[in-house]
């Protein structure tokens, strides 16, 4: 499969999708904004261009507002006592929603995009309540989501895309069965 260069190109382009989609998802479900990056996706492949060109910036900019977006996510009465500005940190994350979403568009297409953004990171915040190990399990699940869908495109000659999101779909329907168990099994 990998002899192949369009295969490793998918994967190639997958994987920074992924990594990228995983990351800034995991702030977008933590705060309640999952439609508005399905509402991007819509209306950012005219900005695509221009994202391409800031995309390599977009970890950088989300990793420079992280501890002032989980502050105003978390605690936003406290946050603004502290003089953190809510409106700049609310604009400054949706721009860098915008140019991940307007990037990866152009890569996995507008459903992907919802299903990398929105699945891994719903089941990383049901797994884990721990910032940075929830940040690391959104991102691992995208990107094995990612590469598992694109080999089962392979295997099967079905699309990627739905080998994706049915497989974050089961990603996250799974994060469920904990609650499912009887309670002597969850201890």
């Amino acid at each position: 499969m990998l002899e192949y260069d369009f295969m490793q190109t998918a994967f190639e382009a997958g994987t920074v999708v992924a990594i990228v989609a995983g990351a800034v998802g995991y702030f977008l479900v933590l705060r309640n904004l999952a439609f508005a990056g399905h509402a991007l996706s819509h209306v950012g492949f005219a900005g695509a261009t221009g994202a391409v060109l800031l995309g390599v910036l977009t970890l950088v900019l989300l990793t420079g507002i992280a501890r002032p977006l989980v502050f105003a996510t978390l605690d936003p009465e406290l946050a603004e006592a502290k003089g953190v500005s809510l409106r700049l940190i609310a604009v400054l994350f949706l721009v860098i929603v915008a140019i991940a979403v307007a990037e990866a568009v152009q890569v996995v297409g507008i459903l992907l995009v919802f299903a990398l953004m929105v699945g891994p990171a719903a089941a990383a915040l049901r797994f884990t309540t721990r910032l940075k190990s929830g940040v690391a399990l959104a991102i691992g699940l995208a990107v094995a989501e990612t590469w598992l869908g694109i080999t089962l495109a392979y295997v099967t000659d079905w699309p990627p895309s739905f080998w994706i999101t049915l497989v974050s779909s089961a990603v996250y329907g799974a994060s469920f069965l904990p609650m499912m168990l009887p309670r002597a099994a969850r201890v």
